[in-house]
């Protein structure tokens, strides 16, 4: 168990810095040498989020989803919630929109309540990353996806911008509050990105300077890359 744990943690550590492929290899480590249902889902929930952050949507599924048929049998509540949330996030890349938010919208007040705040601004963050690639038009454009979900693009596009700021600012309060330093550096830099789009650019350097010390205290490279990347560019 302990073996398995030392796994997660330096799997965390990898994933902060957005090292997400030795992330993933650490989180495999820690599932196969335990046969505990608690210690290998723990570590199938952090794969799971890993395989989503990373782009790798079946994979990410797949692992998620075990987590919930787990959780349903054994009643792991704490674990079902999350991996359910993070399936939700995978509905709205596949193209179900609208049940995707509606159930992240759920998990999410669910959080706020029972104080798991980690969790709160985590999702927060992700959601608001839907939303911005909805207002740059960056998501999926596929006719099928299109059409399956006209309505919701309709209803939300005029809105994507205000929706993904208002994500990102909650994520911000709720990781300053609790000290998350990657997750507050990485919803700064989606902000700059926002704020670069819509042509404010005193408020994306604002965002960014803000970003690139957390980065940099995280030793999250990926990111601070990307961050100097967007402060060049304005």
């Amino acid at each position: 168990r302990f073996i398995s744990m030392g796994h997660n943690c330096i799997g965390c550590m990898y994933y902060i810095a957005g090292d997400l492929t030795s992330a993933i290899k650490c989180y495999k480590k820690a599932i196969y040498i335990i046969k505990d249902t608690i210690y290998s889902n723990a570590g199938r929930l952090l794969l799971g989020m890993s395989y989503l952050a990373d782009g790798q949507l079946e994979q990410a599924e797949e692992t998620l989803d075990e987590i919930v048929r787990i959780s349903e049998e054994f009643s792991f509540e704490f674990l079902g919630t999350a991996a359910r949330s993070f399936a939700a996030i995978i509905m709205i890349a596949k193209g179900n929109l609208s049940k995707g938010e509606k159930i992240v919208l759920d998990v999410t007040q669910v959080w706020k309540k029972n104080g798991s705040r980690y969790r709160f601004a985590a999702v927060k963050h992700t959601l608001g990353k839907f939303y911005l690639q909805i207002f740059l038009r960056t998501g999926p454009k596929s006719l099928p996806f299109l059409v399956k979900n006209i309505g919701f693009l309709a209803k939300t596009i005029p809105f994507a911008d205000r929706k993904a700021e208002s994500c990102f600012n909650k994520a911000i309060e709720v990781a300053k509050e609790i000290g998350a330093k990657s997750i507050l550096g990485q919803a700064y830099l989606e902000l700059a990105i926002l704020h670069k789009a819509k042509n404010r650019l005193d408020q994306a350097r604002e965002s960014i300077s803000e970003a690139i010390p957390l980065f940099e205290k995280c030793e999250a490279d990926v990111y601070l890359k990307q961050a100097k990347e967007v402060l060049m560019s304005l």
